[in-house]
């Protein structure tokens, strides 16, 4: 009888065991699978174009001149100025690093890092000049800022895009850096609501209807055409040298450019 009892006793004791140890694994694994979806959340950090991100210490704006869309036939220019606010350079590579634009109507498009990617032979036409001003930089030095031209087809209706997505290899992350546009946008529909229904100024009207009181007055019409009437008409002189005016083209020279 006393066998019975130390086997049965052993028995529990070690199925205790076995369910504490198997309680651990499980709640090890539970925490692996959470930091993992955390991880995979956090690959994506949103901010707005020209502000500093905090956590990571840089700043990417994005401005587009279409007067620059003559440099390159056939592509627009989106000139990204990015700011290195750490204490490390920031690696940079033309190939593993990808840039997209967003649009007005939220369409996505993918641009080019380089003229080679899409024009090999057009690349060795340009001045020298002009080659380091388009060269997609390799590093940005702590505490100093780069210029990055991106390259869309004329295809891509530009204006008022949304949103610039910089996928860093890096640092292993995208970027959803929206614009001033898309932050209009995002306006609750109560406050485009109170704009559109805003009250109307009554001095506003007061002031209307005191004009065409006096407009119907035929005493004032009288002293309006005495006084238009005292004074001959004088001509106008006409500059006959420069009858024709030059527009500014398109140059390396409109570039942003930070010093």
């Amino acid at each position: 009888m006393k066998k019975i009892i130390s086997i049965f006793i052993t028995v529990v004791f070690c199925s205790v065991i076995f369910l504490d140890a198997q309680a651990a694994v499980d709640k090890r694994y539970n925490k692996n699978k959470e930091s993992s979806v955390k991880t995979k959340k956090s690959k994506v950090v949103r901010s707005e174009a020209g502000l500093n991100i905090k956590d990571w210490g840089i700043a990417v704006d994005a401005a587009f001149d279409p007067r620059l869309d003559d440099i390159v036939p056939g592509y627009h220019i989106i000139n990204i100025v990015l700011t290195n606010k750490r204490g490390e350079p920031i690696q940079l590579s033309t190939k593993r690093d990808k840039w997209y634009i967003v649009d007005s109507l939220g369409k996505k498009h993918l641009a080019y890092n380089h003229v080679k990617q899409f024009d090999k032979k057009l690349w060795p036409q340009f001045p020298k000049k002009m080659q380091d001003m388009l060269e997609y930089p390799h590093m940005v030095s702590p505490g100093k800022a780069s210029n990055i031209d991106i390259f869309l087809p004329k295809s891509v209706d530009l204006f008022h895009f949304r949103e610039v997505i910089w996928k860093s290899a890096h640092f292993k992350k995208e970027f959803n850096l929206f614009t001033n546009y898309e932050k209009s946008l995002s306006l609750p529909k109560k406050e485009i609501e109170l704009q559109k229904k805003k009250p109307i100024d009554e001095s506003a009207l007061e002031n209307e209807s005191q004009d065409s009181k006096f407009s119907q007055n035929p005493d004032t019409e009288a002293v309006a055409k005495t006084s238009d009437t005292s004074q001959p008409p004088q001509e106008l002189e006409v500059n006959e040298t420069n009858k024709t005016t030059s527009t500014k083209e398109a140059s390396v020279e409109g570039f942003i450019r930070v010093k």
